[in-house]
């Protein structure tokens, strides 16, 4: 019967064991073809809240239910953006509003695949639909000598030897478990106050106060926005990060890094980069504010035919070429007084990286219009030293439940404009892949949702308590909106974010 629009008579069947049954407002439901009466979505970042902003417009008398496996919501918005972009961040006042709905329910600290499965949310009746918009947790690898060591494995490290106390000058340095390559999510979840247990907080930022004081040059290996965003915040001083949201002890560390420069890396051309015009705007004019400088080298501007052909033939990236011209302009003259300069290099690959030196090969584009693959040289590779190499080329999700389909090469799961399979649906990046701003979100979510009311499904298996007596157990964990409000509350008071699981849990009145 899934994905038909139900008789009037196998409507009220299937409706046999609500105690609502043969209710007025059902028999509504039935003749607008919105038969929805529970929906759960699992992630509460922008992929998650538009969609249940749809599903409460679209089904009149359908329940939200959010779980998300943070204690607080928002993801990208509250995680992702930087610090100094307040305007964006806005946006989750508009899903706070939301969140009073009477039919929205937020379940925080509840993880997919371990507190609770997509068998047990539709087979066992808890819900009409469950829609995946957890988003993408982990990011993709460069492939080279160095990044093995992730920086959970460091902070697990550190931590166990300051617990052993076996720590002399070398081996027990935070040096000594920093050479490796870190992933810019890590660095952007540290400085957005990404919860955690303070332990590992404490452990994080020894590493992160060993690294950014160990030398004077960091890198970024990508060209979209994050790595400009990574830029700004390590070039920034404590009198410009205090006035945003940033953890204090982040404030602090980066308020006393020895960074002077941070080098911009990829392999392919401007042309090609990722980065908006807005974003290269907004350095442009920190770089003519004084705040550092930038620079790129006349050579790293010169463009091939084909790449001359790709900026003529995109409105957007005639204008960014614009852009890159007046950086080279200020390049060739240096901004008066600024002792700290963001560098852009392209046509440039790191092949490894070790004992904190940064090996990059030069590299050549070849190739058709739009078509074009960097190739190495062949020639002598550049040794970079560095205390700090941040990858930076994209996010990837991961699979979460065993019973859902995953493409494990594209990183997302698989679907029909947002249908996966009986009952389950997909939205946000975990549908379409990392890409797009915040906005893309609101319009997968209506494509996903209209698609959800194409195939006017019921679960026949539904009982209207089934969902709370699903999450019972977990009773003590779970942070409901109420908790939110109290820590949202406090954050306000304060200026900044609560960072350690502990110190949300105390605000919130919950015992440990």
């Amino acid at each position: 019967m899934f994905g038909e629009r139900l008789g009037l008579e196998d409507f009220f069947i299937l409706n046999g064991a609500c105690p609502f049954s043969f209710c007025y407002e059902c028999f509504l439901l039935y003749e607008c073809g919105m038969a929805l009466r529970r929906v759960c979505i699992v992630g509460s970042g922008p992929g998650g809240f538009y969609v249940a902003e749809n599903v409460l417009q679209k089904f009149p008398s359908c329940r939200v239910e959010m779980m998300e496996s943070l204690p607080v919501p928002f993801g990208l918005v509250r995680f992702g953006v930087a610090p100094d972009h307040p305007e964006v961040k806005a946006v989750s006042k508009v899903f706070s509003k939301l969140a009073q709905n009477d039919r929205f329910r937020f379940w925080g600290n509840v993880t997919l695949g371990a507190d609770v499965s997509v068998k047990d949310l539709v087979r066992n009746g808890a819900c009409d639909a469950v829609v995946l918009a957890y988003g993408a947790s982990e990011d993709r690898l460069l492939g080279i000598r160095g990044e093995e060591v992730c920086l959970e494995e460091q902070a697990a490290s550190q931590k166990k030897k300051k617990n052993n106390k076996k720590m002399d000058e070398r081996s027990g340095s935070a040096q000594d478990i920093s050479n490796s390559i870190v992933s810019a999510r890590d660095f952007v979840a540290w400085y957005n106050g990404h919860p955690r247990p303070q332990s590992e907080l404490d452990s994080l930022d020894a590493i992160f106060t060993a690294r950014l004081t160990g030398s004077e040059k960091a890198v970024v290996v990508g060209n979209g926005n994050v790595a400009l965003d990574c830029a700004r915040m390590l070039l920034a001083n404590s009198e410009y990060l205090g006035k945003y949201d940033c953890p204090p002890p982040v404030v602090d560390i980066l308020g006393r890094s020895t960074i002077q420069e941070v080098a911009i890396v990829g392999r392919r051309g401007p042309i090609q980069s990722s980065f908006t015009n807005k974003e290269l705007r907004e350095m442009l004019d920190l770089a003519k504010s004084g705040a550092f400088a930038l620079h790129v080298a006349p050579e790293e501007l010169a463009l091939n035919d084909a790449s001359t052909a790709e900026k003529d033939a995109d409105r957007p990236k005639k204008r960014q070429w614009d852009l890159w011209t007046q950086i080279g302009q200020q390049a060739s003259s240096a901004a008066a007084g600024s002792k700290k300069r963001c560098t852009f290099r392209f046509l440039t690959s790191p092949t490894s990286y070790q004992d904190g030196r940064l090996s990059l090969q030069p590299c050549v584009l070849k190739g058709e219009p739009n078509r074009q693959r960097s190739v190495p040289t062949g020639s002598e590779p550049e040794i970079v030293s560095s205390s700090l190499v941040l990858r930076s080329i994209g996010y990837a999700s991961k699979k979460l439940d065993a019973d859902v389909p995953f493409d494990a090469e594209r990183r997302i799961v698989p679907s029909d404009r947002g249908y996966v399979q009986d009952h389950v649906f997909v939205s946000g990046w975990l549908k379409r892949g990392p890409s797009g701003i915040i906005g893309t979100n609101k319009w997968d979510a209506d494509e996903t949702v209209q698609t959800m009311v194409e195939k006017a499904i019921q679960n026949s298996a539904y009982c209207p308590h089934r969902f709370d007596e699903l999450l019972a157990p977990l009773e003590g964990q779970i942070f409901r909106w109420s908790d939110v409000d109290r820590i949202l509350e406090w954050e306000a008071l304060q200026g900044y974010k609560i960072r350690s699981l502990e110190a949300m849990r105390k605000v919130t009145g919950k015992s440990e």
